[in-house]
């Protein structure tokens, strides 16, 4: 998988998410007014979703799913 960050009209940025194969699985729902900004949201996006639930409609976790990661990483040597 990899994020591509978009060019759009009038430069502004979008990004997505893309499977090996070039498939969009994911498309940011806004523009950003620089690519920088872009680039800050996939970031964010990378650090934060290892910590997201799998959860059903009504918020419920879903059986069978595996747990999260731990987010607590030793520091490095």
């Amino acid at each position: 998988m990899k994020f591509v960050v978009v060019p759009e009209l009038r430069g502004r940025w979008s990004w997505e998410l893309k499977d090996d194969d070039g498939s969009v699985l994911s498309r940011s729902t806004m523009s950003y007014g620089d690519r920088e900004q872009a680039l800050k949201v996939i970031q964010a996006m990378r650090r934060e979703v290892r910590k997201a639930p799998i959860v059903d409609p009504l918020g419920g976790p879903c059986e069978g799913t595996p747990p999260a990661p731990p987010t607590d990483r030793q520091p490095a040597r």
